[in-house]
């Protein structure tokens, strides 16, 4: 019986160690959904995953560079416009919620802070102004 009791703490603080570690990683490697990856860091990713996966020498790395930094011109205006897309979908719904039938004046004024929250949270470039109702 004794032996049972120890096999189960053990197990126990196994499990707590695997949560805590894998809770510890996850908030260190989490990436922010809000933000929009600059471009060179885009091209750095790629240059990156093309040099260790693909094998490729700096040479062939600089051949390609202008592709990459191309590449990552695009796909950083595409995750940009793809924000301001979101943002405008959010300010919207916020005014469209915040008709007089729907929200109180009180509620209607938290709704515009917690746009204002959103918007300082997003690249100046994709920031557009707060619509009020």
């Amino acid at each position: 019986m004794k032996t049972q009791w120890k096999i189960f703490v053990y197990a126990l603080a196994l499990f707590l160690a695997g949560g805590v570690t894998g809770g510890l990683l996850g908030i260190k490697y989490a990436r922010h959904p809000d933000l929009v990856p600059s471009r060179t860091e885009i091209a750095r990713v790629m240059r990156s995953h093309l040099a260790s996966r693909v094998g490729l020498s700096d040479e062939q790395l600089k051949a390609i560079d202008p592709i990459i930094d191309e590449t990552a011109a695009h796909l950083e205006a595409i995750h940009l416009d793809t924000t301001q897309s979101v943002a405008r979908v959010f300010s919207d719904f916020h005014l469209r919620i915040a008709a007089p039938a729907h929200l109180t004046d009180t509620q209607k004024a938290t709704l515009l802070q917690i746009e204002k929250e959103h918007a300082a949270k997003l690249p100046p470039a994709a920031s557009k102004p707060i619509a009020t109702p």
